[in-house]
């Protein structure tokens, strides 16, 4: 009965309800005698759990003192309304991603668990609400010309309201504007039969004339355009909250001299053709090792990608790899990645992760390429939910449960015909297969038919051009005898590794040494330094030998000098290195480590010098490596290599090199922090700490945790990061430790900070100040240095507040501390800004922009870019004012700073605001407010609800308006500001205004 009182208030939380409407609603028939004083006993329980959200009583009753960000029911309605305009304007690209957006909110029935509220008006009246915006978005889209993405909601519409008959007259426009016109006829049968024998009843006008119109052809086809790029911008015309991402496009390159398989494409598109109900079709394309599946399931992905317009995904699951297989959740997050999630959206949990993916998925046209999949369970999570998007699975597994559990349709590949085997032959050999048809066909059967096998035997042939086909056929026989080629019961995995064996035995030295080395890294691919670092070669001496392991098919050639391993290569090369390399297999990785952990001090130490003594030296390795020596080159290796380094520190921390593990989370963890890289600093630091923690080093411990309580911080996890740094601290002084500790004094302080705890926060910067100064250190001085000129601006203390940041540039200047020096620009720019010297902030926001786009630092530059959209806005500037917030917003998006996020949002909300557009306004603010609330960020509260009491005043509502004038004056007074005074002068105005 509190969940349906609670129920009830949030419904009507714009008005308030009566006692007795809230006991008519929980005692329709009849209210016991006790009702009032139940009701005052709801009323009081929900208070004392809820806190500063709980009911209020008024004249009229109860009233929940919520704020609209906090009611998913506030921002529904907007968006729709929000969603009709744009659809009166035209603007139908809008209009269609706010209809979206809108219908993304819900999570099933609302206040279902309040059966006795099963009934009310308010809730019969929001489920209508819901079937109109369903109604709406079928019919934007279908105008729109992309008719396929409303088809799952008007599916669950449908479901709910199974004699809904506009609602079915939708669907069939759709899926005829879809191409599926059988399908729309069979909606009709259906619901006519259906209003027949329920209602007795015939279908009306308007299911009629849908009918008429898919008979006809009248409906036209999808359009083949994809969502827009961008949506209108202006001064006057706000875009969609959420930033359109780019159309993936993931598919590896196609294998050259692709052969045969005609029946089984044939087959995959007869699969895609049958994509009309609601069943999945997954291909999981099941056979023997080499047997081509990938070849195969690449070659048809290029063929109908165009019939998939939302894109093409692509993952190598690494079913078979013996060391590391591609967990899903690990999948997932990449494809999320490319779906446009940031870092700090990416749920912890697999199944979280799953139901984001599939959400995102729903109503989209996609292709999805699981590759190299190792067992039915790794492959669900990754499954579409709906029958818009198509799954094609790889696996030398037959995958039985996916077929028999989720509907697959299995594919499997046999050995290749003869004639498409020597047709192989005959595009990689070349006329020699022709001149020689019998030996050509003997060598296609001792290969087995296999197209890895084929492509390595006719690596063989083409390196002895003038030997005739007849010979290489008797030597391949000859080495039967030993490797036991072709083995007896036509077990096809051993024909493979004998395969596999021609080709090493035919290496020379060096090759057959690299081949066997390289089966042992850790990571998804490899460049030639990383090969010259396993071998011990020149780097020149490595390319080669790549070239030639390329050239026999033992690697394939990934991107531009870049090389990967198929797993079953993988699996034999470690075998071949166990079994021949001598036993240098550990000093053969310890290189490839050394290799890996000095180019990314280099590339650090390129990129951020001024930290050069916060990280450890590494020594240079005795094998080449790579130059990094510029901002570019620097900044291009570690993005390259970011998934190699995270699976190099995750080899090393479980195998024994612990040291390279810490070392390397130590020496990243600036270039993570700054690019917004967290799932894979939280991989990188947890697992050095663990390493640390085994190995007895409390250093490194430490730096592992104030790393992760770096990463915390920023994802708005403010009380795991205190904790991670309290523990980082007690450990730097147990180690005695003071530059760490004075580090650590700074994030804490940072911590406080963000939590509005500002005499705390200065207390922590000014402890890290003096242990810096004592230390003789003038980067960390130089970052306490312009914290507290931050704070001293915020409070209103300009004077100050310039001369520490003046300091502080100074010193970033001299040590070439680049973040620092962006920082404390970006501060005086504020400090310019609140004093109206508006050019002037603009000249030191724009050298700070240049520094922080120069090192890759998303953090600092979204900081420049909002601090600019709000010179430009005072400016008057509106348009340039608008496209910098938004720049922010999708930067500190990306980058998962979530206090960027709200500062860009509450930004956006004053450009619009100035432009006179109360409404989207108070939408941002409302954004902004709800984000900062989550994560405790008590001064971009304090903005927002400054900014709601204005747009609320605007638009004629002084009784919201005070609400939130209120809300800010105590947070703002809390913290010291000067807005506070501000908001005084503002509520002695308006108190003036409304006595006359």
């Amino acid at each position: 009965m509190q969940r349906a009182v609670l129920g009830l208030l949030a419904l009507h939380s714009g008005t308030g309800l009566s006692r007795s409407a809230i006991i008519d609603a929980l005692w329709p028939d009849d209210p016991p005698a006790t009702a009032v004083p139940m009701v005052q006993s709801y009323i009081s329980r929900l208070r004392s759990l809820l806190g500063p959200v709980c009911p209020m009583t008024g004249r009229n009753g109860y009233r929940l003192e919520v704020a609209a960000c906090e009611l998913d029911l506030f921002s529904f309605g907007t968006l729709i309304r929000r969603a009709r305009d744009f659809e009166t304007a035209g603007e139908l690209a809008v209009s269609s991603q706010m209809y979206a957006e809108a219908l993304e909110l819900w999570r099933g029935d609302p206040l279902a668990d309040a059966e006795v509220l099963r009934d009310h008006p308010a809730v019969i009246r929001l489920s209508r609400q819901r079937a109109d915006a369903v109604l709406g978005y079928a019919q934007v889209t279908a105008a729109e010309g992309l008719p396929d993405r409303a088809l799952p909601h008007l599916h669950e519409l449908i479901a709910r309201e199974p004699l809904n008959e506009r609602a079915h007259a939708r669907l069939m426009i759709a899926l005829a504007g879809s191409g599926q016109q059988a399908a729309a006829l069979g909606v009709y049968d259906l619901v006519r039969q259906r209003l027949e024998d329920q209602l007795g009843v015939r279908p009306g006008a308007e299911l009629t004339q849908a009918r008429a119109r898919v008979l006809s052809q009248q409906i036209p086809a999808a359009a083949s355009t994809r969502w827009p790029a961008s949506a209108p911008a202006g001064a006057h015309a706000a875009p969609p909250r959420s930033a359109v991402r780019e159309v993936p496009g993931q598919l590896p390159r196609a294998a050259a001299h692709f052969a045969g398989r005609a029946a089984e494409l044939a087959a995959l598109d007869g699969l895609l053709d049958q994509l009309t109900g609601g069943t999945i079709v997954i291909s999981a394309i099941a056979g023997t090792a080499g047997v081509g599946k990938t070849a195969l399931a690449i070659h048809w992905a290029h063929r109908v990608a165009d019939r998939f317009p939302d894109g093409q995904l692509y993952v190598d699951l690494r079913g078979y790899d013996p060391a590391q297989p591609m967990p899903a959740i690990d999948a997932l997050a990449g494809f999320l990645r490319s779906l446009g999630v940031p870092g700090q959206d990416i749920p912890p949990g697999e199944d979280e992760c799953a139901a984001r993916y599939r959400s995102l998925l729903a109503g989209k046209r996609m292709l999805v390429v699981l590759d190299n999949a190792g067992c039915a369970d790794q492959v669900r999570p990754l499954l579409p939910g709906t029958q818009a998007s198509t799954a094609v699975v790889t696996s030398r597994d037959a995958l039985a449960g996916l077929v028999a559990r989720d509907g697959a349709t299995r594919l499997d590949l046999d050995l290749l015909p003869m004639a498409d085997a020597v047709g192989l032959l005959r595009a990689l050999i070349g006329p020699r297969v022709d001149a020689a048809p019998e030996a050509a066909a003997e060598l296609a059967g001792q290969c087995c038919r296999l197209p890895l096998a084929l492509r390595v035997a006719a690596e063989l042939a083409t390196r002895q051009p003038g030997v005739p086909l007849a010979e290489l056929t008797g030597e391949l026989a000859d080495l039967r005898k030993r490797l036991d080629l072709l083995a007896a019961g036509g077990d096809h995995r051993t024909a493979v590794r004998a395969v596999l064996s021609w080709s090493y035995q035919h290496l020379d030295a060096d090759a057959a040494r690299a081949f066997r080395l390289l089966g042992l890294h850790p990571g998804p691919g490899f460049e030639p330094y990383a090969a010259a670092a396993l071998t011990g070669m020149t780097a020149e001496l490595a390319q080669q030998v790549l070239d030639v392991l390329a050239r026999a098919h033992l690697i394939h050639v990934a991107s531009l000098r870049r090389y990967g391993m198929h797993d079953l290569l993988r699996a034999y090369a470690r075998e071949l290195a166990e079994k021949d390399g001598g036993g240098e297999e550990h000093q053969a990785l310890t290189r490839l480590f050394d290799h890996y952990l000095h180019t990314a001090a280099a590339a650090m130490d390129t990129l951020h010098p001024a930290d050069r003594h916060w990280r450890p030296r590494i020594p240079a390795p005795a094998t080449p490596v790579p130059p990094v020596t510029g901002a570019a080159a620097a900044r291009g290796w570690l993005d390259a290599e970011q998934a190699t380094l995270v699976a190099i520190t995750v080899h090393a921390a479980e195998h024994g090199w612990s040291a390279h593990a810490t070392q390397l989370s130590d020496t990243l963890f600036r270039y993570l922090d700054y690019g917004g890289h967290y799932p894979e600093a939280v991989t990188i630091h947890s697992r050095a700490r663990i390493a640390a923690r085994q190995a007895g080093d409390d250093a490194a411990e430490a730096a592992a945790l104030n790393a992760l309580g770096l990463v915390a911080f920023h994802q708005g996890r403010y009380q795991q990061s205190a904790c991670d740094l309290e523990s980082a601290l007690t450990l730097f002084r147990q180690t005695g430790d003071s530059t760490g500790r004075a580090r650590v004094l700074s994030n804490l302080g940072v911590v406080s900070y963000l939590q509005g705890r500002y005499a705390e926060a200065s207390g922590w910067w000014q402890q890290s100040l003096a242990v810096h100064r004592e230390n003789g250190d003038q980067t960390g001085e130089a970052t306490a240095l312009v914290n507290l000129g931050l704070l001293d601006m915020r409070q209103g203390r300009y004077q100050q507040a310039s001369g520490r940041l003046l300091n502080s540039l100074a010193l970033a200047r001299t040590t070439g501390n680049r973040a620092t020096e962006s920082t404390a620009l970006v501060n005086l720019a504020e400090v310019s800004l609140r004093q109206g010297a508006h050019q002037h902030a603009a000249g030191q926001l724009q050298q700070a922009l240049s520094l922080s786009r120069e090192t890759g630092d998303r953090n600092h530059e979204a900081s420049a870019l909002t601090t600019l959209g709000e010179v430009c806005q005072q400016q008057g500037r509106y348009e340039q004012a608008f496209g910098h917030l938004q720049q922010a917003l999708s930067l500190s998006r990306k980058a998962g700073n979530r206090e960027d996020e709200a500062d860009a949002l509450n930004g956006l909300g004053e450009v619009l605001l100035a432009t006179g557009q109360p409404a989207d306004a108070r939408f941002r603010y409302a954004a902004a407010l709800g984000l900062a609330s989550e994560i405790g960020g008590k001064y971009q509260q304090a903005r927002a609800h400054h900014g709601l009491a204005r747009a609320h005043q605007a638009a004629g509502d002084p009784e919201e308006a005070r609400r939130h004038w209120q809300h800010a004056l105590g947070l703002y007074t809390g913290l010291g500001t000067p807005e506070a005074d501000q908001i005084r002068a503002q509520l002695a105005t308006t108190a003036v205004e409304e006595n006359g």
